[in-house]
């Protein structure tokens, strides 16, 4: 009887190996990082718990026992843990949240710059379009300006030239008309 059973112990024991290679597999999973201490109010567990302590928070150390730590957390409470829950160096979690924050700042900066390079480059095209009309018409004063200044010497030197001919001719008629004075030579 147990010869019979043994056939059909392997039998089913070969089944549900097949039928869990059969399943599914399932997305990765990690271990929860988090720890939880409960701050008593004296070192041992038969003590009250006065607050819990998680992964990433800060505690002063007060007193270093045998087996217990004392210490005061962030909001002042003063109690003991277990020894060798805690270290120096920041955890990662601490570290992660600061990176985290930073990380959100810098994404706000960034944002605002993008906003501003918008509107910079917005006013730049305002600035160009204005520009190029300035100067077209900065060209057309200069040339104004030159045709002015070539045209306007010759009314110049014509009134200077009549001015002159004016002078003669008056120096000539006062001569001719004027009484004569006879020329003595010494």
């Amino acid at each position: 009887m147990g010869y019979a059973l043994a056939p059909l112990g392997a039998a089913a024991l070969g089944f549900l190996l097949i039928g869990s290679a059969a399943l599914p597999a399932r997305a990765a999973s990690w271990v929860k990082d988090e720890v939880k201490l409960n701050l008593r109010t004296g070192p041992s567990l038969d003590h009250r718990i006065i607050a819990t302590l998680v992964t990433g928070d800060a505690a002063e150390v007060l007193e270093v026992g045998e087996d217990w730590t004392r210490v005061r957390d962030a909001q002042g409470h003063e109690g003991w843990i277990p020894e060798g829950y805690l270290q120096d160096v920041a955890p990662a979690v601490v570290k992660l949240r600061a990176l985290e924050q930073e990380t959100q700042k810098l994404r706000e900066q960034l944002e605002k710059f993008a906003a501003d390079s918008g509107e910079l480059r917005a006013r730049n095209q305002e600035l160009s379009a204005s520009d190029g009309t300035r100067q077209g018409e900065l060209d057309r004063l200069k040339q104004e300006n030159m045709a002015y200044r070539a045209g306007a010497r010759w009314p110049t030197l014509f009134a200077g030239a009549a001015i002159l001919l004016g002078g003669v001719l008056i120096g000539a008629l006062a001569r001719s008309t004027g009484p004569r004075r006879s020329r003595v030579r010494l």
